[in-house]
């Protein structure tokens, strides 16, 4: 599960790279759920993989509070 941080629709705004970085991500490993935030900073929209910390990786999906911390510094 990806969070999004912008306020627009992300399904027609993200660009055809964007996609394509979360979608590898999420194969890295497809047994469990792949997190991570969007970002924007200015005109610049990005990804910023996140570890799943979740006790049921499979089924569920919990943030890593030091990923988030980290994505905002």
């Amino acid at each position: 599960m990806w969070v999004s941080l912008l306020s627009i629709d992300l399904n027609n705004m993200l660009s055809s790279e964007l996609k394509n970085q979360i979608k590898s991500h999420a194969l890295e490993n497809p047994n469990i759920e792949a997190c991570g935030l969007i970002l924007n900073s200015g005109d610049q929209t990005f990804i910023y993989k996140c570890k799943n910390i979740s006790s049921n990786q499979s089924k569920h999906f919990e943030l890593s509070a030091t990923d988030y911390v980290r994505a905002w510094n």
